[in-house]
């Protein structure tokens, strides 16, 4: 199996505060998803979508595939993705970031091609939890690759290792038995050996930072003219 070609896409979730299904969302006469496969196409030559709803996807080139673990919100479908992947690293991203930046998925790929840091700061993740380095694992190959912003992490735009599926089915056996709540996937992160790519660094391809957001609410919605919502 090579190491890198495969970029999957999370296509799905409850769009509460958009107020309708974002997979509905468009752009220059298609939907925003198969924009962005047209845009991923230079770096990768395998596509998995996971959703839901894969009526919405039958002109697209990809795997259209469903959550084989359920339960988990988006580790459900990154488990899924890197379940069908053809290469050892997957790119995630999900179906409402209309901003791609290549040169920096480029830049992330290279990292990884490079032999990790021994020094990965500790910071705070999203929920509250400590995302730093495991001392046990301080040795060990990195499981992904993922962007700091601030205390803060971006799971999205980032890179999985196939292995990181044997962390998300541990964590789903444990939820299921009721012994954990559901994590997230930056508290699944905190147990991993990670490459975590500085603010500083990453800032430098997108100072507003637009290449890591999410299309939540209308008022996001309304920073891109170019996007519609598809009947």
């Amino acid at each position: 199996m090579r190491d890198f070609g495969t970029a999957v896409i999370l296509a799905g979730g409850a769009s509460r505060r958009m107020g309708f299904d974002k997979q509905r969302l468009c752009i220059e006469g298609g939907s925003l998803v198969a924009w962005q496969l047209r845009r991923l196409r230079p770096l990768f030559s395998h596509f998995v979508i996971v959703t839901r709803s894969p009526e919405l996807y039958a002109d697209c080139d990809a795997l259209i595939v469903a959550d084989r673990l359920p339960g988990l919100g988006p580790l459900s479908g990154l488990h899924a993705g890197l379940c069908h992947a053809q290469s050892r690293w997957s790119y995630l991203l999900a179906c409402d970031m209309p901003v791609l930046n290549l040169e920096y998925i480029s830049f992330m790929q290279g990292r990884l091609e490079q032999p990790r840091s021994s020094d990965e700061a500790g910071q705070r993740g999203k929920t509250g939890q400590l995302v730093r380095k495991d001392p046990d694992n301080s040795n060990h190959p990195p499981e992904a690759c993922v962007t700091r912003f601030r205390k803060w992490i971006e799971p999205f735009s980032a890179f999985y290792h196939a292995s990181f599926a044997a962390r998300i089915e541990e964590a789903w056996h444990k939820v299921s038995a009721g012994a954990v709540i559901r994590p997230s996937i930056g508290q699944l992160l905190t147990s991993a050996p990670v490459h975590y790519i500085p603010e500083s660094e990453a800032a430098a391809f997108s100072p507003d930072w637009s290449m890591f957001m999410n299309l939540n609410t209308a008022e996001d919605l309304a920073r891109f003219p170019d996007l519609s919502v598809c009947g």
